[in-house]
């Protein structure tokens, strides 16, 4: 591979040969405005170096904004609650943020300042806990890692990112006599099965409302988990058990 490094204006450029596209054809590509010729050779290293072990990528304008919302949600094939999440993530916490950023420079310091905001103001709605925050942090990686193998990257930004995150709170559960005290309390009430057989089994909520008479065996004391009820809005709808 070919490149050299030239004086235009005041501002140097460095310019580079591509691998040959698939009509054979010689493929040149440029960057300038670099300040001086050393950055502007020290750039041209950088991308020969990348050429020579295979892993140049070739740069685009597409900024992380973009990327997330044309390219990488409209693809997502996960469950529904799965992509409302993501949705949610991408245009609450991170368009706002870092939306205008080609996502070919996207650093560390990027991220690490998104999650540096989300944990001393709490985000835009409500203060938000560790889990929250990692669950965010979790829609990133995903989205990152797809553009990583869509070889839009060269590497990770999230590579030996550490998330100072507030610690998790420890979880206050009820006793056995305090869920006796609650059950006993709602005896008369319609919906005490259902509470009855969430406490005694610890199944989720909406696998307790997805139950059917024809997944419960009352002889022989089981029942089989096969769906769960999932809300999207205001609309419930049927879903695959997790």
């Amino acid at each position: 591979m070919r490149g050299n490094v030239h004086k235009r204006g005041t501002t140097w450029s460095a310019v580079w040969d591509e691998p040959h596209g698939a009509d054979g054809k010689r493929q040149q590509r440029k960057k300038g405005g670099f300040k001086t010729k050393k950055d502007a050779e020290a750039h041209l290293t950088q991308v020969l170096a990348s050429l020579e072990r295979r892993s140049y990528v070739q740069p685009a304008k597409l900024t992380v904004g973009q990327y997330l919302t044309e390219q990488w949600m409209p693809g997502l094939q996960v469950r529904e609650s799965t992509k409302r999440a993501y949705t949610s993530h991408v245009n609450v916490y991170f368009v706002p943020r870092i939306g205008h950023i080609p996502l070919q420079q996207l650093d560390k310091a990027d991220v690490r300042k998104v999650f540096a905001d989300l944990v001393s103001e709490g985000g835009s709605r409500k203060v938000l806990s560790a889990s929250t925050i990692r669950r965010i942090f979790a829609t990133l990686r995903v989205a990152i890692n797809a553009a990583l193998a869509d070889d839009l990257i060269a590497r990770s930004p999230l590579l030996g990112l550490k998330l100072a995150v507030p610690r998790k709170p420890e979880i206050q559960v009820w006793s056995a006599a305090e869920i006796r005290f609650f059950l006993d309390g709602i005896a008369d009430e319609r919906l005490h099965p259902l509470y009855l057989f969430m406490a005694t089994t610890g199944v989720r909520r909406g696998e307790a409302a997805g139950l059917r008479w024809c997944d419960v065996d009352l002889d022989a004391g089981c029942t089989a988990i096969r769906r769960q009820i999932l809300q999207n809005g205001k609309i419930l709808m049927d879903g695959q058990p997790k």
